[in-house]
């Protein structure tokens, strides 16, 4: 009996050791709902003729594999695309992972690294291999569940690593991004944006979405499409 115990004490070690050591998942992190295998976000500027789109692919644990960057120069009625580059995801090892950004031609451009520092915030820093003096970081903060309750991100330039840029992203009660702030430190402008997410699909996830600014005028329009593991 007392055997059978300590087998059963180990067994339930392992299990709540196996589970401290998985980070939230990219789809955690990305806000989305259900099984994503697959997730394109086709971004419209108003009246310009940028149009861009992005792929993401998730494995079936949640955890994304690669993203793919496109933009249309040709027809934006068409939509016609062509690839700029593309991010590839390691696994994690424990709690940090390798990312790195390929360009159309396969190589290398930026190298990040994406750390836990405990399981409710992630820091993601990426340099660029033609400008090693330049990085942009990215903080997540999550909640108990692991899902993003703010995120915030810092471009650096010049040898003593000034933070140009800040941009912060702001959830509602529902885990849907609502509203972001951008600060240019060099110019001491700050523009605030509120996001309008106006469709859902069945499992919850954001189909059609505008951003607007303060002054109502529109920023850009996004229209996500799924496709989910059976």
């Amino acid at each position: 009996m007392k055997r059978i115990l300590l087998f059963m004490l180990a067994l339930t070690f392992m299990s709540c050791q196996q589970e401290v050591n998985t980070p939230p998942t990219d789809w955690q992190l990305d806000g989305v709902r259900g099984k994503v295998k697959k997730m394109v976000v086709l971004t419209r500027v108003p009246d310009t003729d940028i149009v861009s789109q992005t792929i993401s692919l998730y494995d079936s644990l949640g955890y994304k594999v690669s993203m793919e960057s496109l933009d249309n120069e040709l027809d934006t009625e068409l939509l016609e695309f062509s690839t700029n580059g593309m991010i590839k995801y390691e696994k994690y090892n424990g709690k940090l992972r390798k990312v790195n950004g390929l360009d159309y031609e396969g190589k290398v451009i930026s190298e990040a690294t994406q750390k836990w520092s405990s399981f409710k915030e992630l820091v993601s820093t990426t340099h660029y291999t033609d400008n090693r003096a330049m990085s942009t970081v990215i903080k997540y903060v999550c909640d108990k569940e692991g899902n993003v309750i703010s995120m915030q991100m810092i471009v650096k330039a010049g040898e003593v690593g000034q933070a140009n840029v800040l941009t912060k992203w702001f959830y509602d009660e529902s885990g849907y991004q609502n509203s972001f702030i951008q600060k240019d430190v060099l110019e001491s402008k700050e523009d605030k944006f509120e996001i309008s997410n106006e469709t859902f699909d069945k499992f919850g996830n954001v189909e059609e979405q505008t951003t607007y600014t303060v002054d109502r005028n529109v920023f850009n329009e996004r229209r996500y499409s799924y496709e989910y593991y059976e």
